[in-house]
């Protein structure tokens, strides 16, 4: 675990060193990197969470410090949109928040930059197809570019050398199996060992977590009255045991990482089941929709 945090925690100076890095990125800005941060059009309404106001602060320090201004006193006519998060996991907030500027307010033609911290491949592959059809469906051209520091593998097709949580088989543990029968987790697919990857130490170290993680989160599950369909003992997702992403930043702990890094709350009174379980990173629950990264 320690291997892995090292790869995947974001800490607020390994935030800021990504930004700086992406100021004079000829990929990203061309020739002129002054014109086009300050040209550029910063998406400020984010449906859900504070994640995206946080990061432009962030950019706001490095922006002040190498050309004194800020991102307020960023946009104009024909300059490109920016959406900055700190992550791309499903997909779906991301594809939220551009689905509504697209019916509202996005011109006819627009060239839109996602910058994230970290992206994932099967996000990345769905927000392309959801984005150029919401465009087309209202007669415009969305141009879209994800900028990110690391793509980490979860396509199935791919999933021998994915870099999320995807067991290899199910624990020898009769709480999972109960689980896997009584929950519409839908057809699993396993992960065939012996992958490449830079997230895990070692094919051994990888099981472990992945067999562990997934016999606790079912614990965890089974304290919940009503549990949400999507939440998984591997992280909120759509389909399997759960998304079983590793990422997590100084600001927060995505829910689809795995439920043990992130669920539960010591701070409860004494018989709420959230005391049960001390989070390594608790996450912080946006109240209007907990259940969205």
């Amino acid at each position: 675990m320690d291997h892995v945090l090292k790869q995947t925690y974001w800490s607020r100076d390994r935030v800021r060193k990504f930004l700086g890095g992406l100021l004079r990125d000829k990929r990203l800005v061309q020739t002129d990197p002054r014109f086009f941060w300050h040209q550029a059009n910063f998406f400020r309404h984010q449906g859900h969470g504070t994640s995206q106001e946080d990061l432009l602060h962030l950019l706001d320090e490095v922006l002040s410090k190498e050309w004194d201004f800020s991102s307020a006193d960023c946009g104009g006519p024909g300059g490109p949109f920016v959406y900055l998060d700190d992550g791309l996991f499903t997909n779906d907030r991301v594809f939220q928040d551009l689905k509504k500027w697209i019916e509202q307010k996005a011109p006819a033609q627009a060239f839109v930059h996602v910058i994230v911290l970290v992206s994932h491949s099967l996000g990345e592959w769905g927000i392309r197809r959801r984005v150029q059809a919401c465009a087309q469906e209202h007669g415009k051209r969305i141009d879209l570019k994800i900028w990110c520091s690391r793509c980490v593998e979860n396509r199935k097709r791919y999933r021998k050398n994915s870099e999320v949580l995807w067991p290899t088989q199910t624990p020898d543990a009769a709480v999972v199996r109960n689980y896997q029968e009584r929950r519409e987790v839908g057809e699993i697919i396993w992960r065939p060992s012996g992958g490449q990857t830079q997230i895990f130490s070692s094919e051994s170290g990888r099981c472990l977590l992945e067999q562990e993680f997934l016999a606790a989160g079912v614990r965890l599950i089974a304290k919940v009255q009503n549990p949400n369909r999507m939440m998984r003992p591997l992280g909120y997702g759509p389909f399997g045991f759960g998304f079983g992403s590793l990422t997590a930043t100084f600001r927060n702990c995505p829910n689809n990482a795995p439920l043990v890094l992130w669920w539960g709350d010591p701070g409860q009174p004494p018989g709420h089941p959230l005391r049960h379980w001390y989070p390594l990173l608790p996450r912080k629950i946006h109240p209007a929709n907990p259940s969205r990264t």
